[in-house]
């Protein structure tokens, strides 16, 4: 009988060590995969702030390629002016298109606050779909293909085009729509872009623009580098929109 309950108090023992065992990987395990839900959930929130920034990247774009648009117009048609009068010293022309050839030099200027801090935290390796980690670990690559261009083009307007502008004797006239455009135009949120956009410039009179050939040829040397910044900012409006498809799609995956 002794052997008996010795055998039996073996067992038990045995028994109860396989349950603290069982126990402790259940604990393990439970604990995981509550690390693991936890880890999803704030993968899925930063991925809606992702989405919002990228739908917000992408009017910024659109605004953007609006007001390049209507600078390349203005200075397509301020050749042809200037063309037509080749001896004239100055052509008169609108005092909105003088301040947008001659002064308004936008810039872009993307949110990339959420983007970079799902990269910087390390979420974004829990990021399922490989197109969609890619494409939000080159974003800002392509943003600064864009800015490149952008700065030849403001260099162009500052260094070349403003000493030949300034000549005109109908400077001071310009401030008034620069004043309207920069000032009262502004709203809270919005960029100088995003504001212009659709909308028209105001115009007060004619002013007397400075005419020759190295005027024409800063203007056409200027609107080279706008062509190259616009044939980098077009292939974007696909690029984001297909990066919003995929954070749609990529979310509810990683939701809790």
């Amino acid at each position: 009988m002794p052997d008996a309950r010795h055998t039996r108090s073996k067992k038990f023992l045995a028994l109860e060590g396989l349950v603290i065992l069982i126990s402790i990987l259940a604990a393990f395990l439970l604990e995981g995969w509550r690390d693991d839900r936890e880890l999803a959930r704030e993968v899925s929130l930063e991925l809606v702030s992702v989405g919002l920034e990228l739908e917000r990247n992408r009017n910024i774009v659109l605004a953007e390629l609006s007001a390049i648009d209507r600078i390349v117009t203005a200075t397509d048609s301020l050749l042809l002016m200037l063309n037509d009068e080749p001896d004239a010293e100055f052509v008169s022309v609108a005092d909105s298109l003088a301040w947008l050839v001659a002064m308004w030099v936008p810039t872009l200027d993307p949110s990339l606050g959420a983007a970079e801090a799902l990269i910087s935290s390390g979420r974004l390796a829990q990021v399922g779909d490989p197109e969609l980690r890619l494409g939000l670990a080159g974003l800002r690559d392509l943003y600064v293909d864009v800015a490149q261009e952008q700065e030849q083009v403001l260099a162009i307007t500052s260094e070349r085009l403003w000493p030949l502008f300034v000549t005109s004797p109908d400077v001071g006239a310009v401030r008034q729509v620069s004043r309207e455009f920069v000032s009262i135009r502004q709203e809270a949120g919005l960029s100088p872009q995003e504001q212009m956009a659709g909308g028209q410039m105001p115009h007060y009179q004619e002013v007397a623009f400075p005419n020759g050939q190295e005027v024409s040829g800063v203007l056409n040397l200027k609107l080279m580098w706008l062509e190259a910044a616009i044939a980098e900012l077009r292939p974007l409006l696909p690029h984001l929109q297909r990066l919003i498809t995929l954070v749609d799609s990529e979310a509810p995956v990683a939701a809790p």
